[in-house]
């Protein structure tokens, strides 16, 4: 009985780890927002029609149930690689800008 206690012990620990592990920690999400820039949540919230305050307490570390965490993980991914992608676009632009101006001189 003791050895079948354990066992299920064991069990619990490992199956706890294993779902804190598809999980964001509260650090983890405030890095998220941290990437943002000002006004992104109210931008986010636009897009994706999820409240702002929702958004904000998520990226804070609060749970909310887990289908409204998800989406608003995803909407907020959504708009950083977004944003990544068009400020790369724009870089590439401007040094192709730059270049053209150096080989004029």
């Amino acid at each position: 009985m003791f050895a079948l206690m354990q066992t299920f012990d064991l069990l619990c620990i490992v199956f706890h780890q294993r779902i804190k592990s598809n999980t964001m920690t509260k650090e983890e999400l405030l890095q998220l927002k941290a990437q943002l820039p000002d006004g992104a949540m109210t931008a986010i919230g636009k897009e994706s029609g999820l409240e702002v305050s929702l958004i904000s307490r998520v990226l804070t570390g609060h749970n909310p149930k887990f289908d409204k965490k998800t989406k608003v993980i995803n909407a907020v991914v959504d708009y950083v690689e977004k944003l990544q992608a068009g400020e790369a676009k724009a870089t590439e632009r401007a040094r192709a800008v730059l270049n053209k101006s150096l080989e004029i001189a």
